[in-house]
């Protein structure tokens, strides 16, 4: 009678088990799931929007009042691009290619803005501080679109950095 009693609620708890693993179960791919789906796609947009940000933050800036930075035209790139090197070469950046694209209009604005890819060598102090400095440029204006820095063992303790500039042009 006992061992009859026992079983009945070993069972019960058995079920209870089984009953609670299930609304586990149940909660995970009905609540938790699709929660983690949802915050996967707001990390992207998060991320789109803050690349849209950073470009309307520069075009704002250009369009204040506050902005006492000269933009210069497309015949004066090259007196832009010196600045750009002088500013580097004082922070003892060495650059092995200074490559301008082609240029793009800006989106509802009327300045253009001109890509400049760069390949520089610095150490890793020096390449902070370089483009920390950008923004003190006096000539003209740019903002920092893509960097990849690469250790190279040939010139320990430098690094190659790749790096894209985009110089904003009346």
């Amino acid at each position: 009678m006992i061992n009859i009693l026992r079983l009945k609620t070993d069972k019960r708890k058995l079920l209870i088990l089984g009953i609670s693993l299930a609304i586990m179960l149940i909660l995970v791919f009905v609540v938790y799931l699709p929660l983690i789906q949802k915050l996967r796609q707001t990390k992207s947009q998060v991320i789109l929007k803050e690349k849209e940000t950073s470009g309307l933050l520069a075009q704002t800036q250009i369009l204040s009042g506050r902005e006492k930075k000269r933009l210069p035209s497309l015949k004066e790139v090259s007196l832009a691009i010196d600045e750009l090197s002088k500013l580097g070469a004082d922070q003892k950046i060495d650059f092995i290619s200074i490559d301008p694209r082609q240029t793009k209009p800006a989106k509802a604005m009327s300045y253009q803005i001109l890509p400049i890819d760069m390949i520089v060598e610095s150490e890793y102090k020096n390449l902070g501080i370089f483009l920390g400095s950008l923004e003190s440029l006096k000539q003209s204006m740019v903002t920092l679109e893509h960097l990849e820095i690469q250790r190279d063992e040939k010139i320990l303790p430098k690094l190659k950095a790749r790096l894209t500039v985009n110089l904003y042009l009346k």
